[in-house]
Order: C-alpha cells, then structure tokens, then sequence
C-alpha cells in the first residue's frame, strides 16, 4: 500500500469548484448521474483535479486545470524523470483516472486534517487525514 499526501488547503478550492458546478465529468464506462469529484490522475506525476464542468483553470497567463500534486510526485519541482519513476513505484504503471466523490474528502475536512491521504492499493482506494501531533504535557515530579 502506498499512501499519498496532499496539504488540505491546496485542495479546498478543487473541492468547492466540484461542489458549485452544474454539470460534472464522470469517468470512462460509469453509469449513472455525475456527482461532485475530485479525480486522482496519474500521468506526469500524480494529483487531483475538480470533475466540475467547466474545469477549474489556471489564471492567464498560465493555460491548463488548476490541479494538486501528491507530496513528492510533481513533475514540475523535481526532476521528471525520478517523480516518473517515484510516481510509477507508489501508483504503477499505468496511467489513470480514478473519480473520487467529494463525499469521501468530507470527514478529514471537517475535522480539520492539515493533510489529506489517500492509501492506494491495488483493489482499494481510501481517503483520510493526518492530524499534527498533539503537544506534549510536561511530566509531573519531574526535576528542577
């Protein structure tokens, strides 16, 4: 299992895109009505974007989605290809596109999780959180 990191704030406005959009993508063979996404890509690197249609762009002058790399896996702050090989070591092979529901981002969210994980195995996908570290209370009857 390999678990990716993505700070929480970076993926607030790809959650209230997929949230304010009246129309939605949906992945290739999915039946059924478009919900509110984030998609995990998997190509030059690995992150996630809105599903909202129209896609959340990037301001001018830059072109492109607005999207949000994995922790150690953007191909454009570190050589491309050791993210390609870090990125094919943690996801495989292959290139990817795995819808989301933004229903699964909701708990980690709301409980404040400055990091947000996804554990990726190779039948399972799992969405969670990572709370900093609770302070240390000073022991008691300690020397002085």
């Amino acid at each position: 299992m390999t678990r990716l990191r993505f700070q929480a704030d970076q993926l607030r406005p790809l959650i209230a895109h997929a949230k304010a959009a009246k129309k939605h993508g949906k992945g290739w063979g999915d039946k059924g009505e478009a919900q509110p996404c984030l998609i995990l890509v998997h190509d030059e690197g690995v992150y996630l974007m809105s599903n909202g249609n129209p896609g959340l762009m990037k301001p001018a002058p830059a072109k492109g989605h607005v999207v949000v790399y994995a922790e150690g896996l953007d191909p454009t702050a570190r050589d491309r290809g050791q993210v390609w090989e870090d990125a094919r070591d943690a996801v495989g092979g292959d290139d990817f596109a795995e819808y989301l529901p933004i229903s699964m981002f909701d708990n980690p969210m709301a409980a404040g999780c400055p990091t947000i994980t996804i554990d990726v195995s190779a039948n399972q996908l799992a969405v969670g959180g990572l709370l900093p570290p609770k302070p240390k209370k000073p022991k008691k009857g300690g020397k002085r």
